[in-house]
């Protein structure tokens, strides 16, 4: 039998695996396709007739009619027939201006129109006709003149009024106009201003009266647009009132604006400016939703309560869903570009309109209408390409949306969900046979194709009915099979792996099932015999397959679900056995044992098997009781039940053994019958009292299973039962009850075994069976499991018996690569603990520390913990730590000990520190060094043992920082001089600048006394003679810097140069040993290039002191000529004599006199000078003087007294 899939599996991958997504159907997923979602159709009778009209400039279109303004001046109403209702001309003869705007009142009795030139006329379409004349013109009945020179951009009627209107125009006036009767019964224009909005500042854009639809008490709603707030207004009461006012962020030079009130809600309005449409309910102070264009709108309009469509400047017109405001879909239903249409430009916002599922649009040519297509149109677009798979598809959308979805309206769809499928179900029965009769005739179509086309079928009779789709499974099906019968059939075999079909007919079961056989897939014959309602199948057939294919475990499913039997598989299994399989009924030879056991399994535990669904309590109790009893049985019992026979294990009645079939079943696999067990135990049932009527007990079974061992051979399952016995004894313990001498027993049946698989188990059983069990002489047990490696159970029992020391030498001695450092400080902690009070034992452990401490340091590496504890059991062990070979342990172990608070020796200490710095170098820790000897307490460490390690290892830079640490300054200096040397004949440029700064920050530190500024300069004069040209560039350059800093010590120490620090230096350095012998020609050179540095450096210095003295004396100059211009006044009378000095009344002669000032005329009399103080206040100059101060130090009376 082969157990890999089909050939066609590869192609099966095209097939449905779950129910399809009809959500991916939307005929709005793609807009792309105009057609699927607008018909158009032109009228070409209407543009002849507005021809001699100067063509059309508006439109608006109502329930019956199309009224369309002119050029000329005159308003036609065509009916649907394209037939010209009405010509609706101007009072005013040999008018001549362009139609604007149109409006119509709330009962369609009066029509109001406003023109470019700013005139507003208005018409009452009952108006009688001249019958004497072949026209259908009417005149208006009112003109409205006020507005002229001005742009309308907004023009609508007061609901429930005929001659009522609301006008606003560009210069931010917003008007009611109405129409009152004079004494002469004629009607005559009369005005009211609303409000008025400046057009710098806040350009009016738009305003909208709400229509109140039937409700004529409604409240008089206006909604206003500006550029920078959109506010709604009541005009129901006596005086105008803000009903809703909302700031907007948009610019001041907003152009583009539009409102539409939603005709379906009237709570609604939505409104847009520039590229942002806004969604406002007005009983909530916040807006609703908004969104974002690619580019600004210039007209909106309502199709139905959730659909709006919004018209770009681009001519490109986007129908958008707003019902889904708070998710994160597309709200752009489909996009439509009118000028592929023609739509006329500019001005594009007048020629367009939209109305009931409707978009009526004036081109260059001709009227055109746009029809959003139905639920039905679009399922025959699909039709008529072809496309069957997306033609059913959209019904499954259709069918799936929820009655509140905004698509049923425009859709034409029912709301209600079942007259929904009354409306689509006729449609749905043609189109599954059109769909069969195209699939049967088509040549060449692929199989994905028809495995997709009836997948869907399926899924969406479903959708419509169970029974729908299984009548169509025996109608397809029995047509597919015909030509496309694997097709069929990996697309049933899918329904019947996901669920959606649970039952066949007898003819489709058989095609079903012969099908599976010649395909060779027992995984697949055994899924469909498990998936289908049992009640269905034709069972003789299903048990033969089943048998033909060892699906055994589809077998016993089926034997138990459907026909309820669970007695006769339990039987066949202790048949098979007790190797009597021709006596099985339900089974035969060539089942598998693990099958059998896991049917016991699911059974005991009160599942179905294979599938594991939960049985009802109720059976599941009286199949645990009778499965049970059975087999724990202490005697054969009978069977078939009914007659005389028993279910015998051995040939004879005689030979059989207590407990026959629970022996047989660990006879047969111990290890499985007894994981049977493990499972069952956990069961709740179990843990209540007998009354509940479960008859058994774990304590029964137990005792059961311990008789069965005492009789029984085989030495394996002696083993596996005395492991489920000492594993449950602790699990169960306040349910099981078993004496010492028999756990004793099952000890030892476990220690007496080889079995090496089971030692792990054998260790873990013991463990948990110690929690419960104290055995008398623990010593004894320890002594039995010497010959045993159960690592933790020794260290339970040592540390039980108090065995200390014994505990720590077998954890050491055991093997290393299996025990964690954790693990063995975890130990060392425990032993510290547990024998503080016993001198003898703690003796003993510090032996075995003392014998093992090179191993525990390896072992416990990085636990920082192991310093502590060992120096709690004595501190002399931490000597035996210089025995460790390993450099990095070493280390780390010293670090810990040296940081913390141990108490050690002197020369342990003595020894320990060096070291330390020894294995920093050999660990090749060179920062590690430097921090070291950077910390390290100077006061406490062998310095000059650590200096010959520093030297040893020649590193300079350290020993000079202990040095300086130390404040050996003397010494730091020699070994800079030498490693300056070096440097200089090496021509390390960047070491030697670093040794230099060092050498110049070390002859700082000695304060007034110049000795080490003498070594440092001595040094590299005395070398220079013998040191090449590039070096003695570089000697010079030290030198340089040398000197410098030299010089910059004690700047103004200037008075008695022979005295300063810098000559005194300059003189020692001469007088030095080293110098006196040098020849004066090379001192000389040096000196000079010395001296021309210093000058140098004195040079830059003046330098730099002039820019910075030039720079402040053009900030003091500008300083003083800001003082002269004076201070702002603050007083405007002289507080001496009180006459007026600033503002309204004073004197012509002093602008005179300021205006020469200004033009730098010298004044000669100054009696009328002013002086003003930085505190503002100010006096006659003259009055000052009179009171006794002089011109040169005038001060403010009023501040200064």
């Amino acid at each position: 039998m082969n157990n890999s899939s089909h050939d066609s599996v590869k192609k099966r991958s095209g097939a449905n695996a779950t129910a399809t997504d009809f959500e991916k159907f939307s005929p709005f997923k793609n807009y792309s396709d105009e057609s699927l979602h607008i018909s158009w159709t032109s009228l070409q009778q209407v543009y002849p007739k507005l021809s001699f009209y100067g063509g059309p400039t508006f439109i608006l279109p109502v329930q019956l009619y199309y009224i369309i303004g002119t050029a000329k001046g005159s308003v036609l109403i065509f009916n649907k027939n394209q037939f010209v209702q009405s010509v609706l001309s101007p009072s005013l003869p040999d008018f001549r201006s362009k139609v604007t705007q149109i409006d119509i009142n709330q009962d369609g009795t009066h029509v109001c129109a406003a023109y470019e030139s700013g005139d507003i006329f208005l018409w009452d379409l009952n108006s009688a006709i001249d019958e004497d004349s072949n026209s259908n013109n009417i005149e208006a009945v009112l003109h409205i003149a006020s507005h002229r020179g001005h742009s309308f951009n907004g023009l609508s009627f007061i609901p429930g009024k005929h001659t009522n209107i609301v006008v606003s125009d560009s210069t931010g006036h917003i008007v009611l106009h109405k129409g009152t009767r004079n004494h002469l019964w004629q009607l005559v224009p009369g005005a009211k201003e609303i409000m008025r909005l400046n057009p710098m500042t806040n350009p009016l854009l738009t305003m909208r009266v709400r229509s109140n639809g039937d409700d004529y008490d409604a409240e008089h709603l206006l909604a206003v647009l500006s550029s920078r707030s959109f506010a709604i207004i009541s005009l129901s009461s006596p005086t105008v009132s803000t009903y809703r006012l909302i700031e907007l962020t948009s610019k001041p030079s907003s152009a583009f604006g539009y409102i539409a009130w939603n005709e379906f809600n009237p709570e609604q309005v939505a409104f847009s400016i520039d590229h942002k449409l806004n969604l406002l309910d007005i009983r909530f102070p916040d807006l609703q939703w908004s969104y974002e264009g690619t580019e600004s709108i210039c007209k909106i309009s309502w199709l139905t309560e959730n659909i709006i469509t919004v018209l770009l400047v681009s001519s490109k017109l986007l129908v958008l869903n707003i019902s889904n405001i708070n998710g994160d879909e597309d709200p752009v239903l489909t996009c439509i570009d009118l000028l592929v249409h023609e739509l006329m430009i500019p001005d594009s916002a007048k020629h367009f309109a939209a109305l009931n599922n409707k978009i009526v649009v004036l081109t260059n040519y001709c009227l055109i209408i746009g029809k959003i297509n139905s639920w039905s149109d679009i399922v025959l677009h699909y039709i008529h390409r072809g496309d069957y798979i997306s033609a059913l598809g959209t019904l499954g959308y259709y069918l799936q949306a929820s009655s509140s979805n905004s698509m049923t309206a425009l859709l034409h769809l029912e709301k209600d969900h079942k007259k929904r499928i009354e409306q689509l179900e006729p449609s749905f029965n043609n189109l599954t046979l059109a769909t069969v009769q195209f699939l049967l005739k088509k040549e060449g179509i692929s199989y994905e194709k028809v495995a997709e086309t009836a997948s869907l079928i399926f899924d969406l009779g479903n959708a419509f009915s169970t029974e729908k789709m299984y009548d169509l499974l025996e109608q397809v099906g029995e047509a597919l099979m015909s030509q496309h019968n694997e097709e069929f059939q990996e697309v049933l075999y899918e329904k019947i792996l996901d669920g959606t079909v649970t039952y066949l007919s007898p003819v489709l079961f058989k095609a079903v099932m012969e099908y599976a056989v010649s395909s060779e897939n027992d995984r697949r014959l055994e899924t469909i015999l498990l998936s289908l309602d049992g009640t269905s199948l034709d069972l003789d057939y299903a048990f033969r397959v089943c048998k033909q294919f060892n699906l055994y475990s589809t077998l016993l499913y089926l034997w138990t679900t459907i026909l309820d039997d669970f007695e006769s598989p339990l039987a066949d299994i202790i048949l098979f056995f007790a190797g009597k399989k021709d006596k099985c009924v339900v089974v035969d030879g060539n089942v598998e044992e693990n099958t059998l056991f896991g049917f016991i399994e699911s059974t005991l535990v009160g599942k179905i098997y294979p599938t594991e669904k939960r049985m009802t309590n109720e059976k599941s109790l009286l199949l645990k009781n009778d499965y049970y009893d059975l087999i724990f049985s202490g005697s054969s019992k009978i069977w078939p039940k009914g007659t005389d026979q028993k279910l015998l294990t051995c040939g004879l009645s005689t030979e059989e053994p207590a407990f026959p079939y629970a022996s047989l079943l660990i006879s047969s696999d111990p290890k499985k019958f007894l994981r049977i067990l493990d499972v069952s135990f956990e069961e709740v049932l179990f843990n209540e009292s007998p009354q509940n009527e479960f008859h058994f007990t774990r304590q029964y079974l137990i005792d059961v299973l311990l008789d069965i061992q005492d009789n029984i051979q085989n030495d394996q399952a002696k083993l596996l039962i005395a492991l489920f016995v000492c594993r449950n004894l602790p699990k169960y313990s306040q349910f099981i009850r078993l004496t010492n001498t028999v756990i004793e027993a099952e000890i030892d049946i476990i220690l007496n075994s080889d079995s090496n698989e089971l030692q792990q188990t054998a260790e873990d059983c013991l463990e948990g069976l110690l929690s419960v069990y104290s055995p008398d002489t623990i010593n004894s047990l320890i002594e039995k499991l010497s010959t045993k490696s159960f690592y933790r159970l020794r260290l339970h029992l040592y540390q039980k018996a108090g065995r200390y020391a014994d505990y720590l030498s077998y954890m050491l001695n055991y093997d290393c690569s299996k025990i964690e450092g954790d693990h063995i400080v975890s130990g060392l902690a425990l032993c510290e603990r547990a024998t503080k009070t016993s001198p003898l034992e703690r003796n003993e452990i510090c032996e075995i520390l003392s014998q093992n401490f090179t191993k525990i340091v390896q072992l416990c590496r990085g636990q920082e913990s192991l310093v502590s504890i060992i120096d709690s059991f004595d501190n002399c062990l931490h000597e035996r730590l210089f025995e460790v070979s390993a450099p990095t342990l070493l280390l780390e172990y010293l670090k810990i000990l040296l940081s913390g608070n141990y108490q050690l020796s002197s020369s342990f200490q003595k020894y320990a520190r060096p070291k330390v710095l020894s294995l920093l170098y050999e660990t090749e820790d060179l920062a590690g060094v430097t921090r070291w000897i950077g910390t390290i307490d100077v006061n406490n460490i062998e310095v000059e043992t650590i200096l010959q390690v520093l030297k040893e290892h020649r590193d300079s830079r350290n020993l000079i920082q202990l040095l300086v640490r130390v404040q050996n300054f003397s010494f730091a200096i020699e070994e800079i001089n030498l490693k300056i040397n070096e440097l200089i004949r090496n021509e390390n440029v960047d070491d030697l600048d670093e040794f230099l700064r060092l050498g110049i920050s070390v002859s700082q530190k000695t304060g007034d006394s110049n000795e080490n500024w003498v070594k440092l300069i001595s040094n590299l004069i005395s070398q220079y003679s013998v040191l090449t040209d590039s070096q003695k560039t570089l000697c010079d350059r030290s030198l340089q810097k040398v000197f410098i800093e030299l010089s910059d010590r004690n700047p103004n120490d200037t008075e008695n140069p022979e005295e300063s620090f810098f000559w005194a230096t300059l003189m020692e350095i001469f007088e030095n040993k080293s110098l006196i012998l040098s020849k004066i020609k090379d001192i000389k050179i040096v000196l000079k290039n010395i001296f021309t540095a210093y000058s140098i450096e004195e040079t830059i210095k003046l330098l730099v002191l002039q820019v910075v003295n030039q720079s402040a004396s053009l900030d003091i100059t500008t300083y003083v000529n800001k003082r002269k211009e004076g201070w702002p006044i603050q007083s405007h009378d002289c507080d001496v004599c009180g006459k007026k000095i600033w503002g309204i009344g004073i004197d012509n002669s002093i602008f005179d006199r300021w205006e020469s000032v200004r033009h730098n005329e010298k004044l000669e009399d100054k009696k009328t000078d002013v002086i003003v103080f930085t505190c503002g206040h100010s006096f006659h100059g003259s009055c000052l003087k009179n009171m006794g101060q002089r011109e040169t130090d005038f001060k403010c009376l009023t501040c200064d007294g």
